[in-house]
């Protein structure tokens, strides 16, 4: 967080950050405190409820395949798995 989506943020940018443990330990809470950005928790909930999860779930496919873990081929899978995508499964 402090390496990556500190330096983007602007005053008054809203994060919203879920569950997950890294984003909500104190460091991740006085990352965003220091950037002076909104920091709007997310409420639990099942990631089966969320629209969203079935969608990134083809992406998430396409990066398991995965061989080789670099920077470049990360990011050429996650492009690839985004084309992939159909209108159907982005509005899940």
């Amino acid at each position: 967080m402090e390496q990556v989506l500190v330096p983007e943020l602007k005053p008054g940018d809203v994060v919203a950050r879920d569950n997950l443990k890294p984003h909500q330990s104190e460091a991740a809470v006085a990352a965003l405190e220091v950037a002076r950005a909104r920091d709007v928790p997310l409420p639990p909930w099942s990631p089966d409820m969320t629209p969203i999860e079935e969608m990134i779930s083809k992406v998430k496919g396409a990066m398991r395949s995965m061989v080789a873990w670099t920077a470049e081929a990360v990011d050429a899978v996650f492009a690839s798995g985004l084309q992939d995508l159909t209108p159907q499964d982005i509005f899940g």
